[in-house]
């Protein structure tokens, strides 16, 4: 469903250039210092991944060797959060496009479309995910 809200963002911006190039408006109402931004970011992040970073023991069971292990999670973070931060962008930045203005809740963009079916999927997806996660 994500790789498909991706999919639908980049299509509905004009391409991956248009997120990209997208500009904020100053009149967003959301405006933080650089270093409060940077720390909101960060508290996010490290939330992402505090869960699957404390229960290393279950990944490393099977791993040949350290380093393997090593090579392993580090690359699995890598592209996860690059796929992940590539998923959010575009959905968000696609939405705001699609919307008119900049909108920074998936639920509102969500909520745009005219179709009832990837609506409901969506929404179901959102759910699913927030009690799996909590």
């Amino acid at each position: 469903v994500f790789g498909g809200m991706t999919i639908w963002g980049i299509y509905t911006a004009g391409g991956f250039g248009n997120i990209v190039n997208y500009e904020l408006s100053s009149n967003s109402g959301l405006l933080y210092p650089s270093l409060l931004a940077f720390f909101l970011i960060f508290n996010s992040l490290l939330g992402v991944w505090a869960g699957p970073g404390s229960s290393v023991a279950d990944f490393t069971q099977n791993a040949k060797s350290t380093k393997s292990q090593i090579i392993g999670q580090t690359a699995g973070i890598f592209v996860a959060q690059t796929l992940f931060a590539v998923a959010s962008v575009s959905i968000i930045i696609g939405g705001s496009i699609y919307i008119g203005h900049q909108e920074w809740n998936i639920l509102t963009i969500i909520n745009q479309w005219d179709n009832f079916w990837a609506v409901l999927v969506a929404l179901g997806v959102l759910l699913l995910t927030t009690i799996s996660t909590n």
